[in-house]
């Protein structure tokens, strides 16, 4: 097919409205319409969001309720008292905030978030991070907040709530923290022009979403209400870019399966509506059919299948589609399904698709293509929608990871940037689909595309920083940091620019980058296990063993985590805390031969220096049948036949020792043991002054390497 010709390079630009302006407006509402703005303050979208008080939360708030969850797959735990949040990962490893913030109606659930007001010189100020716990009122309890469940990796106390997480919540969150809930302008527009008018004795223009056509009625809605298999910001758009009455596919493109899948989620009204007879012909069902946003008291008392009844009663005009059920019934309770929201776990929502009778079937995989809920065309018909579609794809295969979608996103990617090379947005998800897809190389060829474009733009630098990185090019890396404003120097950044400034050797700049990870996110274990490594690397053995504790503590699962600790546990002889980290990285390294011969072989070591020689001769024979030959091995074994009393067989493989590791002190100070029970005091002194020597030229703790 013919693609369109190549529009301008530049996307669309437009201003978005002056949100704050408009939402201060809002105040002016209640003056003349009192009866609605109380209504819809009283409505479940109108406590969709709220700022808290300071601590004291008596019932029924969920948050007079102490909650403690643990997760199941990090073992860390989650609990709240009295608003105060607490994620604990052991003794010495916790971090508190109390949470500013609640997010939801409370009508499924009820989400709390919090932000650093209390570190105002901190980056980070002014942001809004999610709680790892949520109540969910249908159960009446608390549980891991929705995404949390699956993810052994995931942000704990620092899921930062973007403008798209909140837009459904809160009022405006384009470039600040959303102040209030949703209010009057999320559905009737800027109305200023309206009051000035009416205080000026004269009609003003505002929109109301009855007098709109149906589909833009419609898009005013489903800007929250169509969740599709996914939803994308147009290149150029913002959150704060739709107004009621626009056309939302200009902001936000949508996409659904070819063929709907089964299951509903909690934002699907929309999407399943469409699909029923009901919401098809010359006059459809809609939203404000059955939903009105600030119900009067009348309309709270109305039956709500009326709107039903007035097309399948058998006074009707279609008397031929009369329900049989008994009168006065509730409709929906037979005629659209209740479930378990496939989304969101413990929230049962309402199936919108409207059948004679609903069928309920489990979710599957959906591999069907991707087709733009607008206008659902099978085929792109511009360049512009083939860089959408694949931006799309790569958010489904994240979700879903079914390989089809990761191949059609390279696909559509490909085309729609040969046509339009200058779509950041395009280039940046092809960097993230490589990335995902281990494809390294590639990955670095389209960050650099972007950062060619955009280098001033964060994400695009933090992309490319991590395509360096990747690849090895940790100067490289630190250039693409050195973009980035100090509002977006997060631990994640610091973390990685910790670990490039080591790969270029400036490992006291790397070290003080890593701490102030360690400072800006407490439960960073990958930031304290930079810094563990870091002060390793500059003989700081103490600062080490603190930073890699508490890695550690936040990061139970992690292999790397767990093999480190064991060996400078080791260093310092903590000798118990070092058999204990072994054994644990020998569970969590079935998919790593390396890591399993080191893990066993320090657990050797470790069973070695707390005096249990025949366990870890055991262990060092093991390693030997297997195959195994690491350069530490014949030190480990003569070490241990000395300990064992039995010189005769400990020198030879002390020598071997020797030879393999002659600048480690250790080797000859077991020679120097050995050689002496033996009787062979000349081998003795010189396996002794060799020692000493060596010990001369160590550098000592807290040194330049």
């Amino acid at each position: 097919m013919a693609l369109k010709p190549v529009p301008s390079p530049e996307p669309p630009r437009r201003v978005s409205p002056d949100w704050a302006a408009i939402e201060e407006s809002e105040k002016a509402c209640a003056d003349c319409h009192p009866e609605q703005v109380d209504a819809w303050l009283a409505s479940k979208m109108g406590q969709s969001f709220a700022r808290l008080p300071p601590r004291l939360h008596p019932a029924p708030s969920p948050l007079s309720r102490d909650a403690q969850v643990v997760h199941p797959l990090t073992g860390l735990e989650y609990s709240q008292r009295d608003g105060l949040f607490t994620e604990r990962a052991s003794e010495t490893a916790t971090f508190q905030r109390p949470v500013s913030h609640r997010i939801g109606s409370g009508s499924h659930a009820s989400s709390y978030a919090w932000t650093p007001r209390d570190r105002p010189d901190q980056t980070g100020a002014g942001r809004l991070y999610q709680s790892p716990l949520t109540y969910f009122s249908e159960a009446g309890a608390w549980a891991l907040s929705p995404g949390y469940e699956a993810m052994a990796d995931h942000p704990g106390s620092f899921r930062e709530l973007t403008p798209e997480c909140l837009f459904c919540h809160a009022g405006s969150t384009t470039d600040r923290l959303p102040v209030d809930g949703m209010g009057c302008s999320r559905c009737h527009g800027d109305a200023r022009e309206h009051a000035q008018a009416r205080l000026q004795g004269r009609d003003g223009k505002v929109t109301s979403p009855t007098k709109l056509s149906n589909e833009r009625q419609a898009d005013v809605c489903a800007a929250c209400h169509f969740g599709g298999a996914a939803r994308l910001l147009r290149d150029g758009r913002s959150w704060g870019d739709f107004v009621p009455g626009d056309d939302l596919s200009e902001t936000v493109a949508i996409f659904v399966r070819s063929t709907p899948g089964e299951g509903f989620g909690t934002n699907d009204h929309l999407s399943r509506l469409e699909r029923s007879a009901c919401a098809k012909g010359p006059t459809p069902l809609l939203c404000t059919t059955c939903h009105a946003p600030h119900p009067s008291a009348a309309q709270r008392q109305n039956d709500r299948s009326q709107p039903c009844r007035a097309c399948h009663s058998k006074s009707s005009a279609t008397p031929a589609h009369a329900c049989s059920g008994p009168a006065g019934s509730d409709c929906a309770s037979c005629h659209m399904d209740v479930g378990q929201a496939r989304n969101i776990p413990h929230i049962s929502a309402v199936d919108h698709f409207i059948r004679r009778r609903p069928e309920r079937k489990p979710p599957r995989n959906n591999e069907t293509r991707l087709v733009f809920a607008a206008r659902r065309q099978a085929d792109p018909t511009s360049s512009d929608d083939h860089v959408l579609l694949g931006r799309a794809y790569v958010e489904v295969w994240r979700s879903d990871g079914q390989t089809a979608d990761a191949e059609r996103a390279e696909r559509h990617l490909k085309i729609g940037l040969d046509a339009l090379p200058l779509r950041v947005d395009g280039w940046l998800e092809l960097a993230a689909l490589r990335r995902l897809r281990g494809q390294g190389p590639l990955e670095r060829e389209a960050a650099e595309r972007a950062y060619a474009l955009a280098p001033t733009v964060p994400r695009v630098a933090r992309v490319l920083a991590a395509a360096r990185m990747g690849s090895g090019d940790a100067l490289g890396a630190l250039t693409a940091l050195s973009r980035l404003p100090d509002s977006e120097r997060t631990a994640e950044v610091l973390t990685l620019e910790a670990r490039a400034l080591q790969m270029v050797g400036k490992l006291d700049d790397a070290l003080k980058a890593a701490e102030a990870a360690t400072r800006l996110q407490p439960t960073s274990g990958e930031a304290f296990f930079a810094m563990g490594v870091l002060a390793l690397e500059l003989h700081r053995p103490q600062v080490a063993m603190t930073a890699l504790r508490q890695a550690s503590a936040w990061l139970p699962r992690d292999l790397r985590v767990s093999l480190k600790l064991g060996q400078v546990a080791l260093k310092v002889e903590e000798k118990t805390l070092a058999l204990e980290a072994f054994e644990r990285a020998l569970a969590l390294c079935a998919k790593d031969a390396t890591a399993c011969q080191l893990s066993a072989l320090g657990r050797g070591e470790a069973l070695l220096a707390l005096g249990r020689a025949d366990e870890a001769l055991q262990v060092f024979e093991g390693l030997y049948e297997s195959g195994v030959r690491l350069p530490t091995m014949p030190s480990a074994m003569g070490r241990t036949l000395s300990a064992l009393g039995r010189y005769a067989e400990a020198v030879p493989a002390l020598e071997a020792a020797a030879q393999i590791r002659p600048d480690d002190p250790t080797v000859f100070r077991a020679l120097d043991h050995a050689y002496t029970r033996l009787e062979r005091h000349p081998a003795a002194a010189r396996a002794r002054d060799r020692e000493a020597e060596l010990l001369r030229t160590k550098p000592s703790p807290g040194s330049a390497p």
